[in-house]
């Protein structure tokens, strides 16, 4: 399901403008995740929870397959390309780094449910957050220079 969420991604990337596409999938995530850290969870069938599931995989790695061709639609100088790609993955990839530990501690903390809850809240929050910024960019790029 990667490549295809990612090729699908960038030809609608290709189709629409990259951060359209981009500010898609973070609402698509932001509100998987919500679902998923809501009491409604409790009373879903386990086909809705797998094809939410299903959804946020979709998310993630269409957003993993085209995140970098903001640099082209943001036009980025040619000359600062490598310096934007270098800070983009810092900051892209950092979570990795941490992201295990926040998420042990919030499980250790509210074990359970109500700890899955609390977890999959703050992966909205995150996507509500990349969803704003993503919308701030574009509104900026739409501003004559």
């Amino acid at each position: 399901s990667r490549p295809v969420a990612a090729v699908v991604a960038g030809l609608s990337a290709d189709y629409w403008r990259a951060s359209r596409v981009v500010g898609s999938m973070f609402l698509l995530g932001a509100l998987a995740f919500l679902l998923l850290g809501s009491d409604a969870i409790s009373s879903m069938s386990l086909t809705l929870i797998i094809a939410n599931l299903m959804f946020t995989f979709i998310a993630v790695y269409a957003l993993r397959g085209i995140y970098f061709s903001l640099i082209e639609e943001s036009r980025v100088d040619r000359r600062a390309t490598g310096s934007a790609v270098g800070l983009i993955s810092v900051l892209g990839f950092t979570p990795d780094i941490f992201f295990a530990a926040i998420t042990g501690r919030i499980l250790d903390a509210n074990p359970g449910v109500v700890g899955f809850q609390h977890y999959f809240t703050l992966m909205a929050v995150i996507c509500s957050v990349g969803m704003l910024l993503t919308f701030l960019l574009s509104r900026r790029m739409a501003r004559p220079e």
